[in-house]
């Protein structure tokens, strides 16, 4: 049965009279895909973030962010860090009228990973970097050509539009913004004088539907965009081995996924394998609200990480972990924030690691209605 109970409803609705009707959606609505920004950084990567507005027009369904740039690796080699490559994107925040974040203090690689587990049988056919996902690569001196892309899922999925954000009013405005990275956050210390990152050409494509009026004059909409889409993140210290409780924040809808990647160091990150070093071993999980119910316990952390392997058909990379509550019965599994108290994580790091800035980058993946 789901844990907790329905909280307040929020409305993502036309202010002027519309009908809910998925049929006549399907008939009548038009898709729509076309570039809304792009941004050209000629010299050096600044990390400077790109605040923009996406058009009123329409239904907004996704967006895909791609970036396009030169890597020069010159005097010696450079050997890439653990963010590499989709780590390009340090932030990303997504907002209405400049008072709710949709998506807020998300990384690249959150996206990535949302991408990859929302689309099991996808194999990257199109994106090109130098090394591989997760980095440790020794990139030899050269020019490399980059081109990396980031699915924004402003709406669950495509079809119902869940979440997706009716922005065809004059009293809507969707505020985007991108954070490109420092190279120092792409490249080891020791190596980082080498690497230079230039010519960055970000380009935001947005994907909307059209809607159409009936003949009574209403705007009819999908029944999905009664409801709201979000991803938000926090990073939490961890200054302890053994048990720390990372709170989750509760909103007024139901929890759909949590990603948790965790940290021994800026440099170091923690691992769930079975076969991790006790240095950089997470050792288990525990999902817990009020004083005393926990209902699920991934001891060792390895039966969460296996746990995913079997849902997605292989674990999420940079090393992090989903509790996912729509891979088997959605109904069953819902977790309901407005019935629970105390709502959050508790991480188990193993006696062996040694903590110098430890952290646990939380992300939470909600619908609300």
């Amino acid at each position: 049965m789901p844990l907790g109970t329905a909280g307040v409803s929020v409305k993502n609705l036309p202010s002027e009279p519309y009908v809910i009707d998925d049929a006549q959606w399907k008939d009548t609505a038009k898709k729509n895909v076309q570039p809304v920004h792009t941004s050209l950084t000629s010299g050096a990567f600044t990390g400077q973030a790109m605040p923009f507005s996406l058009p009123q027009s329409g239904i907004v369904g996704e967006l895909l962010i791609t970036l396009d740039a030169t890597l020069t690796v010159t005097t010696a080699a450079a050997v890439t860090g653990d963010r590499w490559p989709y780590g390009l994107m340090n932030g990303f925040t997504l907002g209405i009228n400049g008072q709710q974040n949709l998506f807020g203090d998300i990384f690249g690689e959150d996206l990535r990973i949302r991408q990859d587990i929302a689309f099991p049988a996808f194999s990257e056919q199109v994106d090109v970097f130098p090394g591989t996902i997760g980095g440790g690569n020794s990139l030899a001196t050269g020019t490399y050509p980059i081109h990396v892309s980031w699915r924004v899922p402003v709406a669950t999925e495509l079809i119902t539009l869940t979440g997706g954000i009716y922005a065809q009013s004059p009293s809507t405005t969707v505020r985007v913004n991108i954070s490109p990275s420092l190279p120092a956050a792409m490249f080891t210390a020791a190596t980082l004088a080498n690497a230079a990152l230039t010519n960055a050409l970000w380009t935001v494509t947005e994907t909307f539907f059209e809607p159409a009026y009936d003949s009574q004059g209403r705007i009819i909409v999908p029944s999905g965009i009664g409801a709201m889409h979000s991803m938000t993140g926090t990073d939490l210290g961890i200054t302890a081995t053994g048990s720390s409780p990372l709170p989750l924040v509760r909103g007024s809808g139901n929890l759909q996924r949590l990603f948790l990647s965790f940290r021994a160091s800026p440099i170091l990150r923690l691992s769930a394998a079975p076969n991790a070093a006790s240095s950089i071993l997470l050792d288990s999980l525990t999902l817990s609200y009020g004083q005393t119910q926990q209902p699920y316990i991934w001891n060792p952390a390895s039966v969460l990480l296996q746990k995913n392997n079997l849902d997605y058909g292989f674990t999420a990379p940079y090393d992090c972990l989903i509790v996912d509550t729509l891979k088997e019965d959605p109904t069953r599994d819902a977790i309901v924030y407005a019935g629970l108290t105390e709502l959050k994580i508790l991480a188990g790091v193993d006696p062996g690691v040694t903590l110098a800035g430890g952290t646990c980058h939380l992300v939470q993946e909600d619908v609300f209605q």
